[in-house]
């Protein structure tokens, strides 16, 4: 049995941490689904205590999908980047947005006011698409590097549309409430199945393991409840016993009167 605990405890610790933090993947994924669903505004004039909870931290919101973008997207193009041109722009990408999260920050506190979220949109798909064009300027004159002619028509369509947003505005605050708590409930659904799939399977010899020590603990039960019965029939006995010493000291007490008696008549006789 110990070799089994052992060999179970090995096992542990050579599991890969999606599989030894699974139940991380069932408490982000309830976080997330919960807070999507918190920032849906259908709950508007529902006097629940979330109902203006995506308008009241909009600027936060708003801070942290700026944050993911330039941790998760700019700054592994700026470390995958081998062109130095391109490096530079996606750094300048990359201070401009971050000063516009900070924006966002003094935003939350009525410090500054930033612009609508329509025109920061269309300025990172601008950017984008402009440091993209750049690229594929630079790949023209370097063969040993080719760029994807549908990449050159993704980086044109990206500026046009980014030019079209930050002139008009396209959508509200509204639009990015209901696509950022669709994403997060997705999200963490997502998530959620994650951590099935990576709940690691149980062996059959900790199985047998488990059966074996939950019957161990029901005979230790048993034993220790008929080591109660035997200790309680034990004590009765006991003062049965006691009972039937001290009856008996009695009557012989009562007896002895009786016997001398008649002895002491006869030897008077």
């Amino acid at each position: 049995m110990d070799n089994i605990q052992n060999q179970e405890v090995t096992r542990k610790s050579r599991l890969p941490k999606n599989k030894r933090f699974y139940w991380l993947f069932f408490i982000f994924g309830i976080a997330f689904a919960l807070l999507g669903a918190s920032l849906i505004p259908v709950w508007a004039e529902s006097n629940l205590p979330w109902e203006n909870l995506g308008n009241d931290f909009f600027s936060l919101i708003f801070f942290f999908i700026i944050l993911v973008y330039i941790v998760g997207y700019l700054f592994k193009q700026i470390v995958r980047e081998k062109k130095v041109t391109v490096k530079i722009l996606t750094v300048f990408e990359a201070g401009f947005f971050s000063a516009i999260a900070i924006g966002c920050i003094m935003e939350q506190y009525d410090m500054v006011g930033v612009v609508g979220p329509c025109t920061i949109v269309g300025a990172a798909l601008w950017l984008r698409g402009f440091v993209y064009i750049v690229k594929a300027y630079l790949c023209k004159h370097d063969e040993s590097d080719k760029y994807p002619l549908w990449m050159l028509i993704v980086s044109v369509g990206l500026v046009t549309l980014g030019s079209v947003m930050i002139t008009k505005d396209i959508f509200e605050v509204y639009h990015i409430l209901w696509a950022t708590g669709v994403i997060l409930i997705i999200t963490g659904l997502i998530l959620f199945v994650l951590g099935f799939i990576s709940k690691p399977k149980v062996d059959k010899a900790l199985k047998k393991l488990k059966k074996q020590q939950k019957l161990q603990k029901r005979e230790e039960k048993a034993l220790k409840k008929q080591e109660k019965k035997t200790i309680k029939s034990q004590e009765k006995t006991a003062k049965l016993e006691s009972k039937i010493e001290k009856n008996d000291k009695k009557s012989e007490s009562e007896a002895l009167p009786q016997l001398e008696g008649p002895k002491n008549e006869e030897s008077n006789n």
